[in-house]
């Protein structure tokens, strides 16, 4: 797997292995975008396939801000950061034809990046929040008929558990 790609494994592709939290539009715009850090960092990147598994050691990559658009880079590749609470933010990155969401917490100077799986949610919570659940290449819990799509992203991350998870190590 291409380096660039690997790289946002759990926000960029797994919307083609798992289920996942999308829209059509994005939910999120540029007037909440933050960095974290300002200049290119690399890290080390360990992914972990659930609660209970154990974190394997990945690629090394390097992020890169862009301070024009406040987003981050690699490659062609581009996702935004939106805070929802004290070094925890909301990821949206635009894959192939609709927006995918995930939650990224910063402990202990390292990136925790979570996919936000529709399968781990409640059917009933999927539904209060205003989603569709809706089958394409896998199972997406869609937020594209939801009333308030930023509302419903918003009880979703809150209740966002389980899943593939990855761990971005700075090196030194």
């Amino acid at each position: 797997m291409p380096a660039k790609v690997r790289v946002l494994w759990a926000i960029l592709t797994v919307p083609f292995l798992c289920s996942c939290v999308t829209s059509k539009e994005p939910i999120l715009g540029p007037d909440t975008r933050v960095l974290p850090w300002i200049i290119p960092k690399k890290f080390q990147i360990f992914d972990k396939n659930g609660a209970n598994a154990p974190w394997t050691k990945g690629q090394e990559v390097t992020l890169v801000p862009d301070l024009n658009d406040l987003t981050i880079r690699v490659g062609n590749d581009v996702f935004s950061l939106h805070p929802i609470g004290f070094r925890r933010f909301l990821a949206q990155t635009f894959v192939k034809d609709h927006y995918v969401y995930g939650i990224v917490e910063i402990r202990d100077g390292e990136g925790i990046v979570s996919l936000m799986n529709c399968e781990s949610f409640d059917r009933n919570l999927i539904l209060a929040a205003g989603a569709t659940i809706e089958k394409r290449f896998i199972l997406e819990c869609s937020l594209d008929k939801a009333n308030n799509p930023l509302n419903s992203l918003f009880q979703l991350a809150s209740r966002a558990k389980g899943g593939m998870e990855q761990r971005y190590v700075p090196v030194k």
